[in-house]
């Protein structure tokens, strides 16, 4: 198979990212069949930040740890909880969305999400971190998880 290394050296291999895009407002297709959602947003800045072209693959969110590790994706964005269970299985990169933002039908997140990765894909590891640190700072990130989140109760019903 694929060595794992060459993915993260390789800037112009395609990354490809598993999602179930059925979790509003996560990620979900619209009637287009295009990804959308805070996570499409934010695939979108993290892809760009790192100089790496992107692509979606869908699948069931119980395939999803056992289709990374086979390398049906190389990442894995699917608001996936940074928890002792999942990183059983796989690593994470750090937190993109933290732990206590409100989730569709009014559950709290308990953990923070993170970006699934194989344990042993370290260099695309270290760029992934690189490019979230990078957009955490320049305030990217926080106007695209506000636009998402903010105002809106656990059902996304606005507010004000």
């Amino acid at each position: 198979g694929m060595t794992v290394a060459t993915l993260g050296a390789a800037q112009a291999e395609t990354v490809k990212i598993g999602s179930i895009a059925e979790y509003q407002p996560y990620n979900y297709l619209d009637d287009e069949g295009e990804m959308q959602g805070f996570e499409a947003g934010f695939a979108g800045l993290l892809c760009m930040q790192a100089s790496i072209t992107c692509e979606w693959v869908l699948a069931p969110a119980e395939d999803l740890i056992s289709n990374l590790q086979t390398y049906e994706f190389d990442i894995i964005i699917s608001a996936m909880e940074i928890s002792a269970a999942n990183m059983v299985y796989i690593n994470f990169s750090d937190e993109y969305l933290p732990a206590g933002t409100s989730s569709t039908g009014g559950t709290i997140l308990t953990h923070a999400v993170g970006i699934g990765i194989n344990p042993s894909n370290l260099v695309m590891l270290d760029n992934l971190n690189a490019a979230i640190a990078a957009i955490k700072a320049d305030g990217s990130l926080d106007t695209l998880i506000a636009a998402w989140f903010d105002g809106l109760d656990p059902e996304y019903r606005n507010i004000e």
